[in-house]
């Protein structure tokens, strides 16, 4: 089975069109489309279009799973580890999340994916608040120890208990500037003062990559 076949019946599986896989691993719907054709062979996305398609690079390459999950995952080179889901996200007011957060270490399911940061976690969104970006069931992946730089989504959680998925833009005077991933609403502002998290977005994966 070449990688086109494959392709297309990860994609039929997960119950998602072309234009969908395209959007959710940040790649053109030609680009894509060229794959599932047979007219590109081979893409450095891979990775991004597993995660998008909730399942593993090997699966989609024809090569054998790894026997243990701490392998190295092919041309990434980065460890698929156990990140545990800490608790969920749920839409409160004003469209922010509450998060309601397990003990540490008592998370019930975790999500494999591959990190090289240890206190990577994860979070399960309940709801239909972020869709399409993130949908009902689906975890995003949070790595902590990961630099945040101007254009990185964020999960930004204030001294208030509001969390948020924004995608930074800038910090200026002590102010740190986010841009919703729904462009209808305003670019929001806050003092370091008011955030109590500012950790670097991952991912998102799917509700088939929990165990």
């Amino acid at each position: 089975m070449s990688l086109a076949d494959r392709l297309k019946a990860a994609r039929r599986r997960a119950g998602l069109s072309q234009a969908e896989v395209a959007r959710r691993a940040n790649i053109s719907q030609p680009t894509y489309q060229g794959l599932e054709t047979g007219k590109h062979k081979s893409t450095t996305k891979l990775m991004d279009i597993a995660h998008a398609l909730g399942v593993r690079p090997e699966e989609l390459t024809g090569d054998h799973p790894p026997a243990d999950i701490a392998t190295l995952v092919p041309g990434g080179g980065v460890a698929l580890r156990e990140v545990p889901v800490v608790g969920t996200a749920q839409l409160g007011p004003e469209g922010y999340w509450v998060e309601e957060e397990y003990p540490v270490g008592h998370g019930p399911e975790a999500v494999a994916w591959p990190t090289k940061d240890v206190n990577a976690y994860a979070l399960r969104v309940e709801g239909d608040s972020m869709a399409p970006r993130i949908r009902h069931g689906e975890c995003v992946i949070i790595e902590p120890n990961v630099e945040v730089i101007p254009g990185d989504e964020v999960l930004v959680r204030t001294v208030e208990g509001r969390s948020m998925v924004k995608i930074f833009l800038y910090e200026r005077d002590g102010r740190v500037y986010l841009e919703s991933i729904n462009r209808e609403h305003p670019v929001l502002s806050f003092s370091r003062e008011q955030i109590e998290r500012f950790h670097f977005v991952a991912g998102i994966a799917r509700r088939t990559l929990t165990r």
